[in-house]
């Protein structure tokens, strides 16, 4: 079975989350955060961007499934 790389997964590759967690931290971005980690918030909004969303059902009816999310959260 031949295993190919998303190009939305292969655009948040280029983000290194290692620094990422460590901006969230300096700027105490998740210090109120109730269960939405700031990475997830990140990725959802580029997605959104990517995909030039207008409205919440486009977002949901193009999200990927949750066998693909879990590929994509990490």
């Amino acid at each position: 079975m031949k295993f190919t790389t998303s190009l939305f997964s292969q655009i948040l590759q280029i983000i290194p989350r290692v620094s990422f967690a460590k901006l969230v931290h300096e700027c105490g971005a998740e210090r109120h955060a109730k269960g939405f980690p700031s990475w997830n918030q990140c990725v959802a909004m580029l997605f959104c961007q990517l995909a030039q969303a207008k409205s919440l059902r486009e977002i949901s009816d193009a999200w990927p499934s949750p066998v693909a999310s879990s590929l994509i959260w990490g």
